[in-house]
């Protein structure tokens, strides 16, 4: 199982946390991760802990004048681009499962792996929150417009097809995309998609789906990466992971904004519905998701520890 992943300086803590999570329910999983600007410190750091927890993970350098040529964004780096080097990094291989460094891996990957593409280019998950605007400027709709951060390549066929060239192409004559690699891959494989359950690619937002939708793979979308603050949506999640892993990034010190608890606070004492449905929705993804799934990680985690004690 051939998994990759892209990382910069700021996206550290949440690669190692997908590292080991993939690799605790998928000990066959092959990790590439793709070097948009790591700090040598960084990549010594992810060295070291893939050594500790026995992952096989490889470095490959990302041509920075590939990516220094496409068109600057506000909101992200150019490492966002680096997924579509990823036909050329990887000759060897005719398929690959990209997933977001802000992502945890929580159940078994074999599935995803395995499925046919059935002469797609792609696999991913719909999107559903992508701006009107943008939409239209890629003449697509919600129903079929995906988000880039959990993606099955058909590797032989972009290569065949130079499909990451005409991303490429078509990133250089639209410059003013606001999800620039996103809406470019979007617009260049249109119609040559295979559309994923939302399982596969689940928004830490839309934790009250849960329990509708387990998911398997679990996005921290937006500004709530759970590195960052202790509590964004389903980072206890996450928190397990970086405890087992013995992750040298600590858990955020971050304390309660204060306007936004006040809010809440009166918002649950005026019995509005709005506050009220966020303390439903957060109560029954702790008993129904949260709570159990941490119970049997750190279950299995101590029968693996005593039947494979890690080394120091």
């Amino acid at each position: 199982m051939i998994i990759v992943s892209a990382s910069d300086d700021n996206f550290v803590p949440g690669l190692l946390n997908l590292l080991y999570s993939t690799l605790f329910h998928n000990k066959d999983a092959e990790f590439y991760i793709i070097d948009a600007g790591l700090s040598n410190a960084n990549i010594d750091l992810i060295v070291n802990f893939s050594n500790r927890n026995k992952i096989q993970s490889h470095i490959l350098l990302a041509d920075k004048s590939q990516l220094d040529r496409l068109p600057e964004n506000p909101y992200w780096t150019s490492a966002m681009y680096a997924r579509l080097l990823i036909p050329q990094l990887l000759p060897q291989h005719s398929r690959a499962i990209y997933i977001d460094a802000d992502a945890t891996v929580v159940s078994d990957l074999s599935e995803l792996w395995t499925m046919p593409l059935d002469g797609n280019l792609l696999a991913g998950v719909l999107d559903g929150s992508v701006h009107q605007e943008e939409l239209d400027h890629v003449g697509m709709g919600n129903d079929e417009y995906i988000n880039s951060g959990v993606l099955v390549f058909d590797l032989a066929l972009w290569r065949e097809e130079k499909t990451a060239e005409q991303v490429v192409q078509y990133l250089l004559r639209n410059r003013e995309l606001i999800f620039p690699d996103q809406s470019a891959i979007n617009a260049t494989v249109k119609g040559r998609v295979k559309f994923l359950d939302r399982r596969w690619n689940f928004f830490s937002w839309k934790y009250p789906e849960i329990p509708a939708i387990t998911p398997t793979i679990i996005h921290y979308t937006g500004d709530n990466k759970p590195w960052k603050k202790r509590r964004a949506p389903l980072a206890a999640i996450y928190e397990a992971y970086r405890k087992l892993s013995g992750s040298d990034f600590p858990r955020p010190r971050d304390l309660p904004e204060f306007t936004k608890a006040r809010r809440t606070v009166v918002g649950l004492f005026s019995l509005r519905p709005k506050y009220w449905k966020i303390v439903y929705y957060t109560a029954r993804c702790r008993s129904k998701f949260t709570t159990p799934h941490i119970r049997q990680v750190m279950a299995r985690a101590s029968q693996l520890d005593q039947a494979h004690p890690r080394k120091p």
